[in-house]
């Protein structure tokens, strides 16, 4: 008898526990000045592997996106509260929300 046992895949930068997904990154080497953390973790709040990585592209591409242009205060970053509070960029905190991200880069590539 031979028993197979099947490893869940998930999206990248994705875990799930409790069947939530979670979005989870290490924060590069060099550019941990800034944070309270070694990593960046938080409920995406979707039990759907699609939108789970949906968000995380969209995260992701915030964040390195921010990571190459630390003088940028206008970027909406995801995991703000992370940062150190000497940090004087203007962000707003939490992850936002799949919808608000498709909205946010639908305006931005309309204005």
């Amino acid at each position: 008898m031979v028993v197979k046992i099947i490893v869940p895949s998930y999206p990248q930068y994705t875990f799930v526990k409790d069947n939530i997904f979670y979005f989870q990154k290490t924060i590069p080497v060099d550019l941990k000045y800034p944070y309270t953390s070694k990593r960046i973790s938080f409920s995406l709040r979707t039990r759907s592997s699609r939108n789970a990585e949906a968000a995380a592209k969209v995260i992701v591409s915030k964040l390195h996106a921010y990571w190459l242009s630390l003088g940028l205060t206008t970027l909406n970053l995801p995991a703000a509260l992370l940062l150190k509070p000497i940090h004087t960029v203007a962000l707003s905190s939490g992850a936002p929300a799949l919808t608000e991200s498709t909205e946010d880069n639908q305006r931005t590539e309309h204005e």
